[in-house]
């Protein structure tokens, strides 16, 4: 059955295209979705309710994680998985290294080991696209 009413979804629920990797929809169940997909949620949920036009803009926030492996810190941004391209350009993966991930010659991934700071920079190229 079919229905009119309006819905949003928020958290690892959430589908969602990202026009920085591609135009099919995913859930990304990384840490800072839940907050992003409800800020998204809460600003169409105002206009619908107010009667103003749903906000427009492509939604694209950065998927990041990172985790404690014993004394590695591991940290990741864009979307590593869907590379078909893997560059090891700093390091080793044996000590301290930074992986990019690419498709189509495209950088939409990153993931460092002991990184943090060599990481800043990709951030911010994989957020401009």
């Amino acid at each position: 059955m079919g229905t009119d009413a309006m819905v949003v979804a928020v958290g690892d629920i959430a589908r969602y295209a990202h026009t920085h990797f591609d135009d099919i929809a995913r859930r990304i169940e990384h840490w800072n979705l839940p907050t992003e997909t409800g800020k998204r949620a809460g600003a169409t949920l105002a206009a619908l309710l107010t009667n103003e036009p749903v906000p427009s803009t492509p939604f694209k926030p950065m998927p990041s994680f990172w985790s404690d492996q014993y004394e590695h810190k591991l940290q990741s941004f864009g979307l590593p998985g869907l590379a078909d391209e893997v560059l090891v350009v700093a390091g080793s993966p044996d000590t301290e290294c930074v992986a990019e991930y690419r498709r189509a010659g495209k950088l939409i991934g990153v993931i460092g080991i002991d990184a943090t700071s060599a990481l800043v920079p990709y951030r911010a190229a994989l957020m401009e696209g």
